[in-house]
């Protein structure tokens, strides 16, 4: 191997779990000089793709490699925009209704894509806004299918209260997101705002992450009638549909 081919050995060395790791170890474990493997652990750290505990003198992956991903995933996450946009189209046509779409990025929950339905809802998020874990139908739907640490740390910070119906106590919450899990969907029932519904369903990538959802929205008084035209079911295959696309890439 080349000098570049040995440290990027070294850096996937440290995949998937980052596990500090001394110089002699990561000598054995790919086989290299030692001298070797010290001299681009030295370069590696003065670039930042590598941080030393100065007591234990163990490696691992240091901010410059997080910077790398946090890129990575805002290609995904344009990618998964645009490759969602003509299915959300598609939806919006189909039910009559705005179709929103969450993604899941940086740990938080954003709006990232609107297309606007025929009786357009006045009151809703604006595109690039945060969405609520405990207001918002597809925030749920992401939330719920998330590792149960994730939902843990997430139900310990303060929760917002928006409307007179947003629930902000944990316990209730866990019981929504498990029968989310149940039935595949999630509702805002005038949580967010008063006179506006939702219901949202999962999209998953390809490892079976989930990573964003397709979200109806729709007037508080016009949510039962959307529901019983099929909406549901039309809802889940589109979100099933980018499921498929994403597990291509």
């Amino acid at each position: 191997m080349n000098s570049i081919e040995k440290a990027l050995a070294i850096l996937l060395s440290f995949t998937p779990d980052n596990r500090p790791m001394r110089t002699v170890e990561i000598s054995h474990r790919l086989k290299m000089n030692k001298a070797t493997v010290n001299r681009i652990l030295l370069t590696l750290k003065n670039k930042d793709f590598l941080v030393q505990d100065h007591s234990t003198r163990c490696y691992r992956l240091g901010p410059s490699t997080a910077l790398l991903g946090r890129a990575v995933k805002q290609s995904l996450n344009g990618r998964l925009v645009a490759l969602s946009k003509p299915y959300l189209d598609s939806l919006r046509d189909k039910v009559g209704e705005t179709v929103h779409l969450e993604v899941l990025t940086g740990g938080r929950i954003f709006l990232s894509y609107s297309a606007k339905g025929i009786g357009q809802v006045t009151v809703t998020p604006r595109v690039g806004d945060q969405m609520a874990i405990n207001a918002n139908a597809g925030a749920k739907a992401i939330m719920a299918y998330s590792p149960q640490e994730t939902i843990e740390n997430e139900l310990n910070r303060k929760l917002k209260k928006f409307t007179t119906k947003t629930v902000t106590d944990p316990g209730k919450l866990r019981k929504e997101y498990e029968k989310i899990r149940t039935t595949g969907f999630a509702y805002d029932r005038g949580e967010y705002d008063e006179d506006v519904d939702a219901v949202a369903a999962p999209i998953f990538n390809h490892e079976k992450r989930v990573v964003a959802a397709v979200v109806i929205i729709t007037p508080s008084f016009r949510i039962g009638s959307s529901i019983e035209s099929g909406s549901l079911e039309r809802l889940k295959d589109t979100a099933i549909e980018i499921s498929d696309r994403l597990s291509m890439l």
